[in-house]
């Protein structure tokens, strides 16, 4: 949700979504988007702090034009388009501020 955030700040012009299962102990966070299938069309679609493809809550990720993962665990099971993982980061969120920094100084 942070990530979507900076982007939406960022490009206001683009449509960004959030897809995945919502938990209810991390609604303060926010809500995921109701997202249909040819929405994924000529997407780029961002993987967070997933480190496995079986554990990417929507299995339609596979369906947009390109992918990126950001990630903080091991890449054992690389995959994307581009892949930015850092498993010496304590977690995905500190390499997402990093993100915004670098995104706040340009």
């Amino acid at each position: 949700m942070g990530l979507a955030d900076i982007l939406k700040a960022s490009f206001p012009e683009k449509n960004i979504l959030c897809v995945g299962k919502q938990y209810a102990s991390f609604d303060w966070l926010g809500k995921v988007d109701e997202v249909k299938d040819d929405q994924y069309t000529n997407a780029l679609v961002i993987i967070v702090d997933t480190a496995n493809q079986p554990r990417v809550d929507d299995e339609r990720y596979t369906t947009g034009k390109a992918m990126v993962k950001i990630d903080h665990h091991p890449n054992d099971d690389a995959f994307g388009d581009i892949q930015w993982v850092e498993d010496q980061a304590s977690s995905t969120s500190e390499l997402i501020y990093d993100f915004l920094m670098l995104t706040v100084k340009n």
